[in-house]
């Protein structure tokens, strides 16, 4: 039934099988180091991979002690893979870790339990009901799930499930991404419950109470791990569809705290480049060099960037007003939202309104230029008149000198308004 191999070496094969793509997931998320929370799900491996190791220990060692305390020691470490892939979805989706949201309390009241139920198992037997120790087909130890066992089982796909919504909504969050890597997630999910039901419910009829959820756990690391980080359409930070609004006219652009686009609205189409098939991952500046050159991204605690942008849409030479605000998430940027506003038609009325103050400008300068001469004239002539006049005896003489007073006087002020106004035409606009 199981050909000339013996029966421990099949579950061996399949362990350290499991252990090679659980090291190959581990080492190709970590040569990633500018992936969004490369870290936790890197250090979610090692506590994956250390649980593997034990639970392989455990089969092949030979005391039962041995044996009994490695059990002990796997379970731990499995609720310790449970808390990080908690963890890891938590932080990667920018969530609160805060205790007063329930479902942390719980979570962290569960972790209580879970250990609690297997350090004080030799005292209260809450975390295996019965222990077996077998001989035949191989050694090993069979185990009767007790109430902490099977409450922590059940909170432990609690938590893979919630993990799971989590990255889903995530995902979906954003309408320009294939629907493939939800399916994705879904089979993660039946992959990591599926050797948990068989271990509780005991229907495997060669190993009976031998206890396979580590298995599960592998396929959903893996998964997760290419489709997170290698498949590169969950590996942005979390980008709100609220901060995304198709209906409106302003285009708006979503950025992960790295600069690359995670979502836009359909008022961003005519502005992207139609040589790129999937804009979603693609970073800002080499997606829009120039709108990324225009436009630095703030840090947390800075204010709004503004700028303006120019380019073609359509055929036709667009003006933009820029506003780029960084999305805060517990002190550090998450993301940006991007804001294009279409200013080409107040573009086109400061244009006009130049023109027509240079036509104002030319105007001015030309009258200046053509009254000044005549003034000159007149307030010489006026000049030489009164002199004249002051010179000649009368009454009706003085008179006169008066009036050509008052000539010269207007004369002058004309003159002050002339000067005026040019120094008015040569003092630049705000």
């Amino acid at each position: 039934m199981v050909s000339s191999l013996p029966l421990w070496l099949w579950y061996v094969s399949i362990q350290v099988v499991s252990a090679a793509l659980l090291a190959a997931t581990g080492y190709l998320v970590y040569s990633q180091p500018e992936a969004h929370h490369q870290r936790e799900f890197v250090g979610y491996v090692a506590v994956q991979a250390s649980w593997l190791f034990v639970a392989t220990a455990k089969f092949l060692v030979g005391p039962p002690e041995l044996k009994y305390a490695l059990s002990l020691l796997a379970d731990l470490l499995a609720v310790g893979a449970i808390a990080a892939i908690g963890y890891f979805a938590t932080v990667y989706t920018n969530r609160s870790l805060s205790l007063r949201r329930p479902q942390n309390a719980l979570f962290a009241g569960w972790l209580v339990v879970a250990v609690g139920g297997v350090l004080t198992q030799p005292v209260f037997g809450l975390q295996y009901a019965s222990v077996t120790y077998h001989r035949e087909p191989v050694a090993y130890l069979a185990v009767t799930p007790g109430p902490a066992y099977l409450l922590g089982s059940a909170v432990a796909v609690a938590v893979v499930l919630v993990s799971l919504v989590y990255l889903t909504r995530l995902f979906i969050s954003s309408t320009h991404r294939p629907t493939s890597s939800v399916l994705l997630l879904v089979a993660a999910a039946v992959a990591s419950f599926l050797p948990n039901l068989v271990s509780t419910l005991n229907i495997v009829p060669v190993l009976p109470g031998y206890d396979y959820t580590v298995f599960g756990i592998v396929p959903l690391t893996v998964i997760l791990g290419y489709t997170v980080f290698f498949r590169g359409e969950l590996d942005l930070a979390p980008m709100a569809r609220a901060e995304i609004v198709d209906d409106i006219d302003d285009v708006l652009l979503g950025l992960d705290d790295a600069g690359r686009v995670v979502d836009y609205n359909a008022a961003a189409g005519p502005l992207l480049p139609e040589d790129v098939d999937t804009p979603v991952g693609t970073p800002l500046s080499e997606l829009l060099p120039g709108l990324a050159a225009q436009v630095p991204l703030p840090a947390a605690g800075e204010d709004d960037v503004s700028a303006t942008y120019t380019t073609v849409v359509d055929g036709r030479r667009t003006h933009y007003a820029v506003s780029v605000s960084p999305i805060v998430e517990r002190g550090t940027v998450a993301g940006y939202t991007v804001v294009l506003r279409d200013v080409t038609a107040v573009e086109r009325s400061k244009r006009e309104l130049r023109r027509q103050n240079d036509q104002l400008e030319q105007f001015a300068s030309t009258v200046a230029h053509d009254l000044r001469n005549p003034l000159q004239v007149a307030d010489g002539a006026g000049t030489l008149l009164r002199e004249q006049l002051r010179a000649a005896d009368g009454p009706e003489a003085a008179a006169a000198a008066d009036h050509i007073d008052r000539v010269t006087g207007a004369v002058a002020r004309m003159d002050d308004r002339l000067d005026e106004l040019q120094t008015l035409r040569n003092t630049p606009n705000p």
